[in-house]
């Protein structure tokens, strides 16, 4: 459309009104002196006296032409209205009388509208949506920084308190550690979520509550703290009574006091928060580090200042303390950000990759359009003949296109709130806020929008086509010349189309061959065994040798069961939370780089399957009557004393067995080494570790976990497993699972992406191939007098088809190159999710484009047959 054309006839047609109402008032005021002149009056009085009538004459007529022009506007808007109603209906009757096309399109973008509201609601509601509390902006994380400038998630109490106190840009702050641990209600025995607490920890969050009220720091600090409980916990095990209820958490009867809101647990789980009492302690008490940290600022604070205030108290703590490791500075990030994790990379990849598609999808189906909007030529130029404009004819073209997208739309939205649903089933355990995740209005809204905007993208090419071309030279039944590839109609798109798929086949074999790698890496340990997470009270187990009793009895008890190989226990297993250590080497001072500190039982490596290499296990016989003895693995080994032999070296760990008043701790002799095993998980690499005796450390006997090796299948176990140990203690519940479902847990979200992107990645090689298709098989029938002119003049089969088929590999071998310079610029923002790949892989950016090249030649090879095949003599019959 000529936009310039356009505001010059709206300003003509403005120009038009106000003249027509200035000849309305000159016919009044010429009639009316006239009439004066008649009756005696002076012809200039005249003329003022006729004027007068109209009062202020300049008013009059602008009154006069606004109103004019507002019927104008009225008629205009009832005529457009109108007009869109005849186009809605007209647009119905072509969709009735072309099923098949029409079913097609309203499949491809109900599937591409669908994909895009489900994600774009994740998305929204995970990344975009502010946090439900109150000033969510000003909660921020705070994280410390070691001597390397690296930061620490977790903080010590005794640097808390002294920000805390010393602080002038923090409204409140408090620290929080979560944790499984029993609780009993009544006569019920459970393991629930517990979030301990210090300081303003409801001030900071301003969590509502659903009934009554949150304990305060000061109660907590006089020993009158009580309990806060989630509500979905307040209806299911406290089963909605009236406050105050007595629950015993651990071993400590507390009161509920209040009930959190739905929507506004955090850390998301948790079932009970209760306060913690803390004082501030020096020394080596500064590097236990088991919380974390969240503040409110001030409300005309600015983060930046918060920041440098609390890094000057960090750095004076550590002037002060040397022995306070963690002390270097302090780091503020928004609480949201900490929620999210690792969400803010992985999302917005999905959602790119999901609009990559619907943009395919339009562009497939805007190339079909294209196509078979020729068809309608004929069509286009009776309507021009009779009277229609451009603007008319391309508004009809654009309603028929929105309408199918409309209806698509509300099939989408139903397909979006399924796929939500299935996504919250599938990975809610691992996504954050995921129940908050809903669709709402907003969404609805969204969705409709998206559809109108598919509508305009499939319909806008092929209705600027018909409405500019020459149809009243259509008529005249003239065919018009032949077009060569370069001017294939849609070549553009399938090109576009093709560069997508490239870019979606590359991103998603990256993930694929990453996900290949961590299948395939030596995690160190067998991970078909049971897993039995338990905490004791210290009510019923007050006693040390009472806490070892329990898991002699419990080990031993199940190593009876039929089909057991092995029974260990551990503090810290693999694929949970575990602790680190600094450790001291014995003729060295200074404590050298850390390692993880795990208490551990006899059979433990052997129930874990990892296999010892030099020396002896822990053994039943190492308790407090024995010398204290150790196990290390092959990383502590080598990092400690590498080209010698550990057995018979002695360590100590300074930060996890200080004495009382961090006297110091015992002298640990290396017994054994075992094998290296990927503690945190399958990304992370093996780390130095620290194996001792549990028996020798009976404080670390309060919360253990039982490992299971069973011959017998897993599920029959477990339910014996269960049955045994509520026999053992009914008061002391269990979690009870597998290692190999907490490595599926930790991997469903990778698992999740990659089989995203691999899916979209086929779906947009498909449409691309589709498109490729369709395009040279509506080139043929096209060109088919062209093609049967040059038969029956001699042209061979084989010129026809290198003709067709390379027309198509033009078009793919650009749209490969293009999609390999973009992926080139895009992937560098996966390298974050890439492990032991490059994100210029080498294996990945040659095998995509050949895949993509032979799908591309099998898509071109049917019509460049079909066109050596044509029949001269039938075509220019029919012609």
């Amino acid at each position: 459309m000529n936009y310039k054309r356009w505001f010059r006839l709206r300003a003509q047609s403005e120009h038009d009104v106000a003249r027509d109402i200035d000849e309305e008032l000159e016919a009044h005021v010429h009639l009316r002196s006239d009439d004066l002149e008649r009756a005696g009056t002076p012809a200039d009085r005249a003329r003022r006296e006729a004027m007068g009538r109209f009062g202020d004459y300049g008013e009059a007529r602008r009154v006069l032409i606004e109103s004019a022009r507002q019927r104008r506007g009225t008629r205009r808007r009832a005529e457009l209205l109108d007009e869109l109603r005849q186009d809605f209906a007209y647009a119905l009757r072509r969709a009735r009388h072309a099923p098949a096309h029409s079913l097609f399109t309203i499949a491809v973008l109900a599937g591409g509208i669908g994909l895009t509201t489900g994600t774009f609601t994740v998305v929204n509601d995970v990344l975009i949506r502010a946090l439900p509390f109150a000033q969510p902006d000003r909660i921020y994380s705070l994280t410390t920084l070691d001597s390397a400038g690296n930061p620490v998630p977790t903080v010590s109490i005794s640097n808390w308190v002294d920000w805390k106190q010393q602080s002038q840009t923090l409204e409140s702050s408090a620290l929080y550690r979560t944790f499984r641990t029993p609780v009993i209600s009544g006569t019920e025995a459970l393991r629930s979520t517990v979030t301990q607490t210090a300081g303003d920890y409801f001030s900071v969050l301003a969590t509502p509550m659903r009934v009554g009220r949150a304990y305060t720091d000061a109660e907590t600090l006089a020993g009158d703290g009580g309990a806060v409980v989630s509500e979905s916990f307040w209806r299911s095990v406290l089963g909605a009574r009236s406050l105050p209820i007595a629950i015993t958490i651990g071993s400590r009867t507390k009161a509920v006091t209040g009930v959190v809101r739905r929507g506004y647990e955090f850390p998301r789980g948790t079932d009970i928060w209760m306060g913690e009492q803390y004082r501030a302690m020096g020394g080596m008490y500064r590097n236990f580090i088991n919380y974390e940290a969240i503040a409110r600022l001030k409300p005309d604070v600015v983060v930046v200042n918060a920041d440098q205030e609390l890094d000057a108290i960090s750095l004076r703590i550590h002037q002060q303390d040397p022995a306070a490791l963690y002390s270097y500075g302090v780091t503020l990030n928004p609480l949201k950000d900490k929620i999210v994790g690792n969400a803010a990379v992985y999302l917005p990849i999905v959602l790119a990759a999901v609009l990559c598609v619907l943009l395919m999808g339009c562009a497939n189906l805007a190339g079909l359009n294209l196509a078979r909007g020729r068809a309608r030529l004929r069509e286009m130029a009776v309507r021009a003949a009779l009277g229609a404009g451009k603007a008319r004819l391309l508004r009809q073209l654009l309603v028929e296109h929105v309408v199918l997208a409309l209806i698509a739309g509300a099939i989408g939205l139903a397909f979006a709130s399924v796929l939500v649903r299935a996504a919250i089933a599938y990975a809610g355990s691992v996504l954050p806020r995921a129940d908050e995740i809903a669709i709402d209005p907003g969404i609805a809204l969204v969705a409709l929008g998206v559809s109108v905007v598919c509508g305009v993208l499939t319909g806008i090419l092929p209705a600027f086509q018909l409405s500019r071309s020459a149809l009243r030279d259509r008529l005249t039944g003239a065919r018009g010349n032949v077009t060569g590839g370069k001017q294939l109609p849609g070549a553009l798109l399938v090109g576009v189309e093709i560069a997508a798929a490239v870019l979606l086949l590359t991103g998603g074999m990256l993930l694929l061959r990453s996900y290949r790698v961590l299948l395939d890496r030596d995690l160190g340990f067998d991970t078909n065994v049971i897993a039995a997470d338990v905490v004791l009270s210290n009510t019923r187990y007050p006693a040390a040798a009472q806490k070892v009793g329990y898991w002699d009895r419990l080990t031993s008890e199940l190593r009876s069961l039929p089909g057991i190989d092995a029974v260990g226990a551990a503090n810290w297993i693999p694929l949970g939370i575990g602790a680190m250590s600094f450790i001291e080497v014995e003729g060295n001072p200074l404590p050298n780089s850390g390692a993880g500190y795990r208490a551990v039982g006899d059979d433990y490596f052997r129930a874990l399957g990892v296999p010892l290499l030099n020396g002896r296990a822990i053994e039943r016989r190492d308790d407090l009557g024995t010398a204290r003895v150790a196990v290390i693995n092959r990383a502590m080994a080598e990092r400690f004393w590498p080209d010698q032999d550990p057995i018979g070296r002695r360590v100590r760990a300074p930060v996890m067995e200080a004495g009382p008043n961090l006297s110091a701790p015992p002298w640990i002799t290396v017994v054994g080494v075992v094998g290296d095993l990927r503690h945190w998980g399958i990304e992370s690499d093996p780390t130095p570790e620290l194996y001792v005796a549990y028996r020798q450390v009976p404080v670390h006997a309060l919360s253990m976990t039982a490992i299971v090796r069973t011959r017998v299948p897993i599920d029959q176990t477990i339910a014996a497993v269960r049955q045994r140990m509520r026999q053992i203690d009914p008061q002391t519940p269990a979690d009870l699972g597998t290692l190999q479902q907490r490595l599926d847990d930790s991997l469903r979200v990778r698992q999740l992406i990659t089989s995203v992107l691999s899916i979209f990645g086929v779906l947009a090689l498909s449409l691309a191939a589709m498109g490729l298709y369709s395009l040279l098989a509506f080139a043929v029938a096209q060109r088919s007098r062209e093609i049967a002119v040059r038969l029956a003049l001699g042209a061979r089969q084989n010129t026809l088809i290198r003709l067709v088929f390379g027309n198509a590999m033009a078009i793919a071998i650009t749209g490969v190159i293009a999609g390999l310079l973009i992926a080139t610029a895009v992937t560098r923002f996966l390298s974050s999710l890439l492990v032991e790949v490059r994100p210029l892989d080498p294996t990945t950016i040659t095998v995509v484009p050949i895949f993509l090249l032979v799908v591309a030649a099998l898509a071109a090879w049917i019509p460049a047959r079909r066109a050596a095949r044509v029949n001269p003599l039938s075509v220019l019959n029919r012609e």
